[in-house]
């Protein structure tokens, strides 16, 4: 073990911070919503910040529930609902409703590293779920996760580096989405107005260039689907040499390979149609 390496301990969570939830004012009383107070619901959490929230809450609701503030810098992390599991750091003073966990870091744990740590323990916090349709984690389970952790400024620095790398994924994300969009808008375009600034006219599948057509699919290509040969037959499957496509593979690009392959007898016997590909 090297030098650096020997500095890092292991403790169950529970011994690093303190945890607690928080609550729902009676949705029945008015005059608990609609004040000062953010009110985090566990389907905001989403592994980022949070500086503002949907809803808000009276002081009355605070002290006629079970809900609490949570200092800026609190770490969040979701017990049960569709985001179980996922995590936030307040950036505003705030309350939370009973599904999410507040976690105050002690001394020697930071909270963006653990929140980063808490991501990459997911699956492991999930193995613990119990519950029916939509099962939950608690506050012992998350408690009893042993959190790995090096020297704070050590802790700093790791987090500082996900961060960055973080930000570098986000921004790549807003630009493919600005492309995606752009495409969109231009395939409307190029598909209801053409390349040569003409007149229009409405047809039954919206306004077109006037000198378009506007015929079934069916006249001017073959249509047709394949099928699954049975996968118990070997003779179907093993040694194939034909790629086999199914659904999964259909992602609004080109084709180029294929994960599965079929034998000729497979072709034969399974009436299988044969999709050759067509030079651009």
């Amino acid at each position: 073990m090297s030098g650096s390496e020997s500095n890092w301990q292991s403790r169950p969570l529970g011994e690093l911070a303190t945890t607690t939830s928080g609550g729902t004012p009676s949705r029945k009383r008015k005059d608990y919503y609609g004040g000062s107070i953010p009110w985090v619901k566990s389907g905001e959490l989403n592994d980022d910040y949070i500086f503002e929230t949907e809803e808000h809450i009276t002081e009355a609701g605070l002290k006629n529930s079970s809900a609490k503030i949570f200092s800026s810098g609190t770490v969040l992390i979701a017990l049960y609902g569709a985001t179980v599991g996922k995590t936030s750091i307040l950036r505003t003073d705030a309350s939370t409703n009973q599904a999410v966990c507040g976690i105050t870091p002690g001394p020697d744990l930071d909270a963006g590293y653990l929140r980063y740590h808490l991501i990459s323990l997911r699956r492991e916090l999930l193995s613990h779920r119990y519950g029916g349709a939509q099962p939950n984690i608690s506050q012992q389970i998350v408690r009893n996760q042993k959190i790995a952790y090096p020297p704070l400024p050590e802790q700093k620095k790791i987090a500082h580096i996900l961060s960055t790398v973080q930000r570098a994924i986000e921004a790549q994300e807003r630009i493919i989405q600005t492309t995606t969009e752009l495409k969109k808008a231009l395939m409307h375009k190029l598909f209801t107005e053409g390349l040569r600034n003409e007149p229009q006219k409405q047809t039954e599948i919206g306004p077109v260039p006037a000198s378009w057509d506007v015929v079934e699919l069916g006249k001017l290509a073959k249509v047709g689907n394949g099928s699954t040969p049975k996968r118990a037959n070997e003779a179907y499957w093993e040694d194939g040499t034909i790629p086999w496509l199914n659904s999964t593979k259909i992602h609004d690009r080109f084709i180029t390979e294929a994960d599965q392959f079929v034998t000729p007898q497979a072709v034969k016997e399974c009436h299988l149609p044969k999709v050759a590909p067509k030079a651009c």
